[in-house]
């Protein structure tokens, strides 16, 4: 099974549950198919990402909205690639979750206009796969310790308050 994949066998219920909505991600309704990506992405399923790559080609744009959104919370380096070709998808609702799921992957944020005629979103796909080639497997990109520096530089960046506190 996808859940038990890894240098750890994952078992319990959260694995149960994982493996269920895997397997869900197969069902005939398209609802049902949708619901399964999005919880596996609330799961935050790491397990499930070669599932959910596949489930990009879905015949439902519901569907492939929802997994790519759920690729935002639960995908690796390899789920950047089928999202840069999402972001050509015909559907532009799935085209918008494709770029909210690699901005969030990526921490980049490139311009993208989901209705956009096609020549112009071409340019602001190629923005990101331009970017992409440069990024090495082995580190993390100078783009995004760039954004990572300017955020610790911030004022009162580091610390954490609360407002109330629970017991």
């Amino acid at each position: 099974c996808y859940a038990c994949m890894g240098a750890q066998r994952i078992t319990g219920p959260y694995a149960q549950q994982i493996t269920e909505q895997i397997d869900t991600l197969d069902h005939d309704s398209d609802q049902v198919r949708a619901g399964a990506a999005e919880a596996l992405g609330f799961l935050r399923a790491t397990s499930a990402e070669a599932p959910l790559i596949e489930r990009l080609g879905d015949r439902s744009p519901t569907v492939r909205q929802q997994t790519a959104l759920a690729l935002g919370w639960c995908g690796s380096r390899q789920a950047v690639g089928p999202l840069l070709d999402t972001l050509d998808d015909p559907d532009p609702m799935t085209r918008q979750a494709a770029h909210v799921a690699l901005t969030n992957l990526t921490g980049m944020e490139f311009p993208f206009d989901t209705t956009a005629p096609r020549p112009q979103r071409a340019d602001q796909i190629k923005a990101w796969r331009t970017w992409w080639s440069t990024v090495r497997s082995e580190q993390v990109p100078n783009s995004v310790k760039t954004l990572i520096k300017g955020f610790q530089q911030r004022p009162g960046s580091g610390s954490v308050t609360a407002s109330s506190t629970y017991k």
